[in-house]
């Protein structure tokens, strides 16, 4: 598999325009190996994980520490990925969370796109809030 996408990055107000390419490939015993690699403004960086969202967390601790966020579901504040999702989808998809509701089907959205309710934040403030979704449903994190 190998997908592009333009992407929105922000870095204070400044808003950039970058290039995301997506890839596949199976390694030891068909085991996926995903890939990301970021182009903006003469910059290049990639990353890798067994699933996508492992690597768009990757790619943005990488990109984190220059004030840069990805504006795009997977570095939205509300957004995480089930097990399910990512082991069945390779974290391809994620459920946007509403504290006190679980998350339904309907809540489900690309990591790689964007939306009017994408809140670009760092990965800590992004965990910080899955910890306290779970916790709204009396789930232990």
């Amino acid at each position: 598999m190998y997908a592009t996408h333009q992407v929105a990055l922000l870095r204070g107000s400044e808003s950039l325009v970058g290039t995301l390419v997506q890839s596949e490939e199976e390694v030891e015993a068909a085991e996926p190996m995903c890939r990301l690699a970021l182009s903006f403004n003469g910059n290049h960086v990639s990353a890798s994980g067994p699933d996508f969202f492992e690597a768009l967390l990757s790619l943005r601790g990488q990109i984190e520490p220059g004030g840069i966020r990805l504006n795009v579901y997977g570095a939205s504040r509300n957004v995480w990925p089930s097990g399910m999702s990512r082991s069945m989808g390779l974290g391809q998809t994620a459920y946007r969370m509403t504290k006190g509701k679980q998350a339904l089907t309907r809540d489900l959205v690309n990591i790689f796109a964007t939306g009017p309710d994408v809140e670009a934040v760092t990965i800590a403030e992004q965990e910080q809030f899955k910890n306290e979704w779970f916790a709204s449903l009396g789930a232990e994190t």
